[in-house]
């Protein structure tokens, strides 16, 4: 049996892991409507207890706008939103998108973090 790789599409999926006492959310595969309610309901989950949210997508090779559209509802409702390891190009939507100036984004050796102050 042969694999059409022009179909090949990586499964999204979300683990939750406690670093520190604190929840992260780590993304994998592509982020887009499929993904829209796993992603909210996980962000919801991982907020509950704590209004700081990480998020590691280092193995996102795609986000949209149902992933910009999750991100800026946490930030909406008052999270302190971090966003670790984001390949080029999900960098660049979220750069292109304007949500960069509302959360935390980390690159992959930590030298990379840049903050922004929504109010500026």
């Amino acid at each position: 049996m042969s694999t059409d790789r022009a179909n090949y599409r990586p499964a999204f999926s979300i683990t939750t892991v406690n670093v520190d006492g604190q929840a992260r959310l780590i993304l994998t595969g592509e982020i887009d409507l499929a993904a829209r309610e796993p992603l909210r309901t996980a962000i919801e989950n991982a907020v509950e207890a704590d209004r700081r949210l990480v998020i590691d997508l280092n193995q996102v090779s795609f986000i949209d706008s149902s992933g910009i559209g999750a991100l800026a509802r946490a930030v909406i409702e008052g999270c302190d939103v971090s966003v670790l390891q984001p390949q080029p190009a999900v960098r660049r939507v979220l750069e292109v998108s304007g949500i960069d100036r509302h959360i935390r984004l980390v690159g992959r050796d930590d030298s990379d973090e840049r903050v922004h102050d929504a109010t500026t």
